[in-house]
């Protein structure tokens, strides 16, 4: 090992099979910054903060200097993939790169193939896992492809990390909005895995239409993204954010002076920091994990009298929420387009055998009323 002078942050980079990483990129990942790793396989530019970056040469050594807010070294070779926090490497400055792992796959939008459609893979984040961060994880993972003809698709060089495949449903008319992501599939990899998934091809249509009383004028329904997502109970012990808000507007309500108002307040703010607590110890443990992980979200596909489907949801309850703006000016944002109508609903969706395509769920007509100026 080289030695350097002055405090810092050094370490050699091991190939999974013990040799020195030649041209490993070793970034220094702040406070703040955050790798992003695309599907052109470079890292670009973070989202804020300050990145550093450089490369091994055929010693696999590598050093950076003393950084205040340093958090976390990303690690980005040839051979495979590797993260760390700074701490770790102040504990044992060998780097061993994990190798990369390869997904495959085929989409299936209902009993079609789901062709020139383009999938992703994400990285998938746990409750609190990065809170001392503002829960952001140091790696943005961003990789995206198009599928064949017979719906196949082929990442080469994923992170061997808890990532989330998914499929961007071709349901909005503007190229900028909420992202339309269908279909979420987590998977675990291992380092050098090949993992075979199907995104799609099972599970129930869900359809309806909308209709707007009281509105005369057009209605872009595939102006933005309208979706359903999984509602999942709370974890054990853990409150509602409805329960907690509920039991505090009762206990303010019985206030008969300011002192009773204040102490309200402070025993509130303390069953909050309570409950909090307890949500995540929960994440914490493998129960946590598999109850985050049954989180699911589709996308509405509208057509232009109002009705709409979702293609291959999965059995459960789940909260269909529909935000109808005006269209939106140029230089502005959705939130500030003017409200048209809005709802929240919920509803069940019967389970089907395991690759199985059910009878569709039928949620009828929704009958909404425009919202006056």
């Amino acid at each position: 090992m080289k030695l350097f002078k002055g405090g810092g942050y050094a370490g050699v980079v091991m190939t999974p099979d013990g040799e020195p990483a030649t041209g490993a990129e070793v970034i220094l990942v702040g406070a703040k910054g955050a790798v992003r790793f695309t599907r052109d396989r470079r890292t670009q530019p973070p989202a804020y903060g300050e990145l550093t970056g450089i490369r091994t040469e055929s010693d696999g050594i590598f050093f950076h200097p003393l950084t205040p807010d340093a958090h976390s070294i990303v690690v980005i070779g040839n051979e495979g993939y590797a993260q760390l926090r700074v701490e770790q490497l102040h504990q044992n400055p060998v780097v061993r790169l994990q190798a990369w792992a390869r997904v495959e796959g085929r989409l299936n939008i209902g009993e079609k193939i789901g062709a020139k459609e383009l999938v992703a893979i994400h990285q998938a984040y746990i409750p609190y896992t990065w809170q001392d961060r503002d829960y952001r994880s140091p790696l943005e993972l961003y990789l995206s492809a198009t599928t064949e003809a017979d719906g196949s698709f082929v990442f080469e060089r994923v992170p061997p990390i808890l990532v989330k495949a998914l499929y961007y449903h071709k349901v909005r008319k503007r190229k900028t909005g909420t992202i339309p992501e269908a279909q979420w599939t987590f998977l675990q990899l291992k380092p050098g895995e090949n993992r075979k998934i199907q995104l799609g091809g099972a599970g129930r249509a869900v359809i309806g239409r909308v209709i707007v009383k009281g509105y005369d004028k057009e209605i872009v329904w595939r102006d933005d993204v309208h979706s359903i997502t999984r509602i999942l109970p709370e974890p054990p012990g853990v409150k509602s954010h409805k329960e907690l808000f509920k039991a505090y507007r009762a206990d303010l309500d019985r206030a008969k002076t300011p002192e009773h108002n204040l102490r309200v307040n402070k025993e509130h703010e303390a069953l909050r920091k309570e409950n909090n607590a307890r949500k995540q110890a929960f994440f914490g443990t493998e129960a946590g994990r598999d109850h985050y992980l049954q989180n699911r979200r589709y996308a509405l596909n509208f057509r232009s009298d109002g009705s709409f489907r979702i293609a291959d949801v999965e059995g459960g309850k789940y909260r269909l929420s529909i935000d109808l703006r005006e269209p939106v000016a140029r230089g502005q944002r959705r939130f500030e387009a003017p409200r048209i109508a809005s709802v929240e609903m919920e509803f069940e969706v019967p389970p089907t055998p395991p690759g199985q395509l059910g009878a569709p769920v039928e949620l009828g007509v929704i009958e909404l009323k425009a919202i006056q100026p």
